[in-house]
């Protein structure tokens, strides 16, 4: 998918007659900052008299990736990539622009693997109104559009019941963008009543973006069969995924579909 694209909105919720959902979850993943033992980059591991500021370097290099205050005694490095490894150095510098040569390396720092985040996470379990709210926290609310039951039983608590074309809309925004991130996808659904058979017609259970574009689309959708699938379409082209059991036996069944690297799980 390609980085930045702009979709004008999300359908997050969309099911057959009868069907019943519990929540949707959408993550995306979070890299974490490498960050240094102050001890291994500052001179004696403390900060030195008459020193105005400490620029940093990285793995040998000699541009400074950032420069500190002679009072703060550690660096936060954004720019590194989840699981690598570093290693840093300092110089010195006074009120008088001079610099030290750069100190020994620092020991090795790993950063963190990435880990994901939920970017939006909606239960669906409102009893009342047209708002489906995002738990989240990253306040991506959704309208509920079309004929709607609220407060049905759910596999948790209560859940939504759709008819054909009635949707949860949610306003597209940058951190709904996964770009080329890895993505994660998960819904519950309960429905006793299949697509109709063998005319190519399937059930939308998730859409973003528009087909038309190469921009960008994801679509989680239940085939005729009863079997989930999950597609994935960008500027390179596209990949879909069906699998698993038949979900539309009037049972609960959670969907989960991963796009990592360029696989769909």
């Amino acid at each position: 998918m390609k980085q930045g694209s702009k979709l004008k909105r999300s359908r997050l919720v969309r099911r057959p007659a009868g069907a019943a959902a519990l929540f949707v979850l959408l993550l995306l993943p979070l890299s974490p900052p490498a960050r240094a033992d102050p001890s291994d980059l500052l001179p004696n591991g403390s900060v030195q008299s008459g020193t105005s500021g400490y620029p940093i370097y990285r793995d040998g290099g000699a541009s400074a990736i950032g420069t500190v205050s002679g009072s703060t005694t550690s660096f936060a490095d954004t720019s590194v990539a989840p699981g690598s490894t570093h290693a840093y150095t300092v110089a010195a510098f006074d009120a008088g622009g001079n610099y030290s040569p750069q100190s020994a390396p620092s020991n090795a720092v790993t950063t963190q693997q990435s880990q994901s985040s939920a970017v939006g996470l909606w239960h669906l379990d409102e009893l009342s109104g047209t708002t489906a709210y995002d738990s989240s926290g990253h306040g991506h609310n959704g309208a509920i559009s079309g004929p709607v039951t609220l407060g049905v039983p759910g596999e948790l608590n209560t859940a939504y019941s759709f008819v054909p074309k009635s949707t949860v809309i949610v306003p597209d925004a940058p951190d709904l963008e996964p770009g080329t991130a890895d993505v994660t996808i998960s819904y519950w659904l309960n429905s006793t009543t299949l697509p109709p058979c063998c005319n190519g017609v399937d059930y939308d259970m998730f859409t973003k973006g528009d087909h038309s574009s190469r921009g960008g689309q994801i679509k989680i959708e239940v085939q005729e069969n009863g079997q989930a699938s999950c597609m994935f379409r960008g500027a390179l082209g596209g990949k879909q995924l069906q699998a698993g059991p038949n979900v539309v036996d009037g049972h609960w069944h959670q969907v989960i579909c991963q796009r990592v690297g360029t696989q769909n799980v």
